[in-house]
């Protein structure tokens, strides 16, 4: 049977006022015994442990420092030649890379010396390493199509690397800026 819709809110109402006050009762539960209340820490995020064994981290870090030679020869150049990525880098990372170096082409714009570096900081969890560093990227000048340098002022931010590990070989699989890193520089 079809109830006309000006008469459903009609039926309607009584049924769910039955319903509230079926779900209220004039019984009052007795008060739990006082015992004083332990309120939990909240627990940190687990992170990564660094790993024990120095040969995985010096690997890390070899890849790591071939990667920043690679980026500081490609945008110092400018060369936006792939190969010195290959080993180092996964695809994607590399096509950032190429990439960001063809917009300087276009755009007449190359740098010149190199970024200063703080010591890295590496985690590793099974085959995936984050590389954490603080870096100041200001003396690592852009020079403009008419030789003009145009320098930063950035300061020293916090910068961040996953690789991955396959096949007994590291690469850079991530870049990932100060709003991720753990590092405070």
């Amino acid at each position: 049977m079809r109830v006309p819709s000006r008469i459903a809110p009609a039926l309607l109402a009584p049924a769910v006022l039955v319903g509230v006050l079926a779900g209220c009762s004039t019984e009052v539960p007795e008060p739990a015994p006082t015992t004083p209340a332990v309120e939990a820490e909240p627990s940190p995020t687990p992170s990564p442990t660094p790993t024990a064994d120095p040969a995985v981290v010096a690997d890390v870090l070899e890849v790591h420092s071939a990667f920043w030679d690679a980026v500081i020869a490609s945008e110092n150049g400018p060369d936006p030649d792939a190969a010195p990525f290959f080993a180092i880098a996964s695809e994607e990372v590399t096509g950032q890379q190429v990439g960001r170096v063809a917009q300087y082409l276009d755009i007449g714009m190359k740098r010149s010396g190199a970024p200063e570096l703080g010591e890295p900081v590496v985690t590793v969890d099974g085959t995936t390493a984050r590389v954490e560093q603080c870096v100041n990227q200001d003396p690592w000048v852009a020079i403009g199509p008419d030789g003009t340098e145009v320098a930063a002022d950035d300061g020293v931010l916090p910068q961040g690397w996953e690789l991955t590990e396959a096949d007994g070989s590291w690469k850079v699989t991530r870049l990932f800026g100060a709003q991720e890193t753990e590092i405070q520089c």
